[in-house]
C-alpha cells in the first residue's frame, strides 16, 4: 500500500509504501495532516486532523475495503403473450 500526508489544503508532505507486514513510517514537522492510504483494487482511506506536535509519534490504524462494484442482481421473465418481450425487475 502507500500512504501519503497531506496538509487540509492538499499540500503533499510526505509519503512511503508499506512493508510486508503492512507498516509504513513517515516523518514530518509538526502541523496538521490528513494521511490517505491507497492500493491498487482497494478503496482509499484517509484519517483525517491528524495533529502532530514537535516530538510526537502518531500511529494510525486503517482498513482498506475491496473496490469492487456491487453485486445486482437482473431478472427477466419471458412474456406470457408471445410476443418475445422480457420484463426485467
Amino acid at each position: 500500500a502507500a500512504a501519503r500526508i497531506q496538509t487540509p489544503d492538499g499540500a503533499v508532505k510526505g509519503g512511503a509504501y508499506s512493508d510486508v507486514d503492512g507498516a509504513f513510517t513517515i516523518q514530518a514537522p509538526a502541523g496538521t495532516y490528513d494521511l490517505i492510504i491507497t492500493f491498487a483494487s482497494f478503496r482509499p482511506d484517509t484519517i483525517a486532523g491528524i495533529v502532530l506536535n514537535e516530538g510526537d509519534v502518531s500511529i494510525q490504524n486503517s482498513i482498506l475495503y475491496d473496490a469492487s462494484m456491487n453485486v445486482v442482481t437482473i431478472t427477466a421473465e419471458a412474456d406470457k403473450k408471445g410476443d418475445g418481450a422480457a420484463m426485467l425487475r
